[in-house]
């Protein structure tokens, strides 16, 4: 899988795991000084997903995890991350610390103005490790943050504009 790993992958101690992918550092170091925490992204940059097998409308279903405060935001919603590669095995091994399975797809919407057609917004919330983390939380939930679910009609055409820009 990483016979052709870039030989300028490297980490400096004390930084975020992530960033050993030299395609993660490129666009970490291109985005960084726009990048406001607990702010919106600029809806012009593409955003990655990973899944398992072809994404379903329960895919983005907020469970546990979602619900939880990073930093000073409180909105709930889905774990996508700026996009910085269309190689599964870059992308699995910077947010996942691991190898790709078979299962693994890979997805990457060009921009983000799809997603806010269908009322999502990206918000940055970088993580310890992964600072091109956003956090996908739509508008019913700025509106209600204790509203259990998006409406269905939304996680499916969430679903569906993800599947549009299946790469892997």
């Amino acid at each position: 899988m990483y016979l052709d790993r870039d030989p300028r992958n490297r980490i400096k101690g004390g930084e975020p795991r992530a960033l050993y992918w030299w395609s993660y550092r490129e666009i970490f170091e291109k985005y960084k000084n726009s990048l406001e925490v607990g702010e919106e992204v600029d809806i012009n940059l593409p955003i990655l997903l990973m899944g398992n097998n072809i994404l379903q409308p329960f895919h983005f279903d907020l469970k546990k995890k979602d619900r939880m405060e990073i930093g000073d935001c409180k909105l709930p919603g889905k774990s996508a991350h700026i996009a910085f590669t269309d190689n599964i095995h870059e992308a699995s091994g910077a947010l996942f610390d691991k190898d790709s399975k078979r299962q693994d797809h890979l997805y990457i919407i060009p921009n983000g103005k799809e997603l806010a057609e269908i009322g999502y917004r990206a918000c940055c919330l970088p993580t310890p490790n992964q600072p091109l983390h956003i956090r996908l939380v739509h508008q019913s939930q700025i509106d209600n943050p204790s509203l259990e679910q998006p409406p269905f009609k939304y996680r499916k055409m969430a679903a569906e504009l993800f599947n549009r820009f299946k790469v892997v």
